[in-house]
């Protein structure tokens, strides 16, 4: 079987196209699938509101207010968690009791939702990037076809 010089050229450029593929599938696929672990993990920590009956008061608004965002950048994929509720951080991180006179008079800890899931997620992230990344190189390869 001979190969010419133009065939060797298209298949350079066919890994170069597979490569880049592969690059940016992988960068969206574990930037998005640790972000969902991530919000799940802290979806479970987050408390819900407990109201009496008859208030026509609904917890839960905070542990809903969280969401996920993913952006593309021009090095990689990027995707962020956060929560939008006006009381978030101090739930989060903890806030001062105020009198009515101004004067401090207990505080508040804070539950640490994010912070104690981003924590957890750090501990699996390479791994859960290895296996992601094998399985879409795998994919990739066995789907590929020479044009």
């Amino acid at each position: 079987m001979k190969v010419g010089f133009t065939q060797l050229v298209q298949f350079q450029k066919q890994m170069q196209k597979l490569d880049e593929k592969i690059k940016n599938d992988v960068c969206k696929k574990v930037a998005n699938g640790l972000a969902a672990k991530l919000l799940k993990q802290t979806k479970e920590k987050t408390p819900v509101g407990q109201y009496p009956k008859g208030t026509g008061k609904v917890g839960g608004t905070l542990k809903r207010g969280w969401k996920t965002k993913g952006l593309k950048l021009p090095n990689g994929y990027k995707a962020t968690v956060f929560n939008q509720v006006e009381y978030a951080p101090y739930v989060e991180f903890g806030h001062r009791i105020v009198n009515k006179n101004g004067k401090t008079v207990g505080f508040v800890q804070g539950r640490h939702m994010l912070t104690k899931s981003t924590e957890e997620i750090a501990k699996i992230a390479d791994d859960y990037a290895q296996k992601t990344t094998y399985q879409t190189i795998k994919e990739a390869i066995e789907n590929w076809k020479l044009k």
